[in-house]
This record gives structure tokens, sequence and C-alpha cells, in this order.
């Protein structure tokens, strides 16, 4: 996914010159953690990878303050189960796209808006708790 996808991905919004600038940033998920990732990363990425096991250590538990970990896991789970468990994985793809495409354009921005106030007050408390 990240050589087919993401990398990719970034590389057509960043021209060579600012992708080179880029810091790579990822969570404590296992699975984004693997030798073959972090060797992945670190090869693509240089020393401007942040992980459990890369070159610049995530900080234990640190929290994330992106619209992705303050708001929208936590509202698509709810949505997704508000009902019923999804019978299969079909069903649950299927729910999951439903509401990630009816998510109110104001809502996501509230939201934006709630971070970057967050990430002020984290550089003016030079990282620290606030």
């Amino acid at each position: 996914m990240l050589q087919n996808q993401i990398v990719p991905a970034i590389r057509a919004v960043f021209p060579n010159d600012q992708f080179n600038s880029l810091w790579f940033q990822q969570d404590g998920c296992p699975a984004h953690n693997t030798r073959d990732v972090q060797t992945y990363l670190t090869e693509t990425f240089g020393e401007k990878v942040i992980s459990n096991n890369g070159p610049v250590r995530w900080p234990a538990r640190s929290p994330d303050i992106t619209p992705l970990d303050t708001y929208l896991w936590g509202y698509a789970k709810n949505e997704i189960y508000e009902f019923d468990p999804p019978e299969n994985r079909q069903v649950l793809e299927q729910r999951t796209r439903v509401i990630l495409e009816n998510i109110n354009r104001n809502t996501i921005q509230r939201v934006i808006r709630s971070v970057e106030k967050k990430c002020r007050q984290c550089i003016e408390q030079n990282g620290q708790h606030f």
C-alpha cells in the first residue's frame, strides 16, 4: 500500500524538491512498524521518519491531533455499528463508504479548525502537555 498507493500519491502532489523535504509520520500500529515497512520508509524518506522503530522515535502514549484521529475514526465507527454489526466484509465496506461520502462539509471544516487550534497550542507549549 505504501509503495503502490500512498507514496505515489504524495509524489503526485509534491514535486521532487518538496518531496525530499517532507517528514513521514505514523502511529504505533504494529503493522506500520514491521522491519520491511521501516526499511522502505527509511529508503524513501531518509532520516525524516517518525515512528516506533524509525530514525525519529514516536513518543510513548503520544496523542494524535489529526482530524482522522480526533474525529473521523470515532464518528465512522459509531455510525457503522449504530444498529447491527455488519454481517460481512462487503457490508462493512459499503457502510463505511456511504458514511464517509456523506459527512457534512461544515463538520469537517469545524474539525480542521479545532485541529489547527490544537497545533497552535502544541507549538506554544513547545510540544509539552497542554
